[in-house]
């Protein structure tokens, strides 16, 4: 009689805690019209940067949990985001393609009864060009973090890096420069236990700018960065829409935490959000980065999601569990 009340008490416990809500945060980003100009000098000399063979994107999945095995981290890539074909005499074609990404599932196990599954994908493109007559290239990318079973927690990232190269500033004339480039959220969802990160900055040998993050989850957007003195943010309508700087489309940090808010805790971000960043009168970056280039500016976004029991299941079957709990008791007291 014991043993078979033990089986009951088990098969109750393991449908109280197998029911998980459909959970996977997947983010849909995009990057690029990155431009040049000699200091207020006007937006008729902007000047469009040409990809290289050093513009890659890299992916990293994890650390991630599977029931009871930890997984960690484990990187993709980088893979070079464009085909670049060196002609005799010296002309270079440049040709947009598609990502390699990642697929990698994770048991436990054995038996396997939970995942973690976690991907990347994208591809770029390029555009007739806007403020200059050469085409204009971007990056497009997707990062999904799901899983199965009751219990597993899983990470997704792509990190979208673009190089700036010492003879992308020949002509420049002076020590400072402006720059500008585009960002852009462009749709995402998580579960309640899900989240979206987002995160640009600046490198140069002077060190990390961090100019923007964005943390999406349940409770809300939270946004930080956007305070260095020489940036200037602008909502663009489009991904290809080039610098305009168009004073009444300026953002702040609070601002795009108001544009985010809602969505994020519904956990569903439908509208897309483009972001125009003007650096304004920087210093010329001439010391060397560690493949060769003088700058470098990076677009990450990050989805994190995780297994969760239905709430009124649980609720439902620990009552039936307590009350089973209780006439099984009684009987082995009779």
């Amino acid at each position: 009689m014991k043993s078979t009340n033990a089986v009951i008490l088990g098969s109750l416990l393991a449908l109280a805690f197998s029911q998980p809500q459909a959970e996977a945060a997947e983010a849909h980003a995009t990057a690029g019209a990155w431009f040049n100009r000699p200091s207020a000098s006007g937006s008729q000399n902007w000047r469009i940067f040409s990809p290289t063979t050093l513009d890659t994107i890299n992916w990293t999945s994890g650390a991630n949990k599977a029931g009871a095995t930890n997984f960690p981290q484990v990187p993709f890539g980088p893979e070079q985001k464009f085909i670049i074909v060196t002609f005799p005499g010296g002309s270079t074609g440049i040709a947009p393609h598609g990502f390699a990404g990642f697929n990698l599932t994770q048991p436990d196990g054995p038996p396997v009864v939970n995942t973690a599954i976690t991907s990347g994908s994208g591809a770029t493109t390029s555009v007739s060009g806007s403020f200059t007559s050469t085409l204009n290239y971007y990056a497009n990318w997707t990062v999904t973090a799901t899983g199965t079973g009751p219990s597993w927690a899983s990470r997704s990232t792509g990190n979208d890096p673009f190089a700036l190269l010492p003879s992308d500033f020949a002509g420049i004339g002076g020590n400072t420069y402006d720059l500008f480039f585009m960002a852009g959220l462009e749709s995402g969802s998580f579960s309640p236990n899900g989240s979206i990160d987002m995160n640009v900055s600046y490198t140069t040998a002077a060190g990390t700018e961090k100019l923007l993050e964005i943390a999406l989850d349940a409770t809300g957007a939270n946004v930080s960065g956007g305070t260095q003195s020489y940036l200037s943010m602008y909502r663009l309508a489009t991904a290809t829409e080039g610098p305009t700087l168009i004073p009444s489309l300026l953002l702040t940090p609070a601002l795009i935490k108001t544009l985010l808010d809602s969505s994020a805790q519904m956990g569903n971000v439908s509208s897309p959000l483009y972001i125009g960043f003007f650096l304004d009168n920087i210093p010329v970056p001439t010391g060397l980065l560690g493949d060769g280039s003088v700058a470098q500016i990076s677009v990450g976004t990050r989805v994190a999601d995780a297994a969760v029991p239905e709430p009124s299941t649980i609720a439902i079957l620990s009552l039936g569990l307590l009350s089973l709990v209780g006439i099984l008791h009684r009987r082995e007291n009779r």
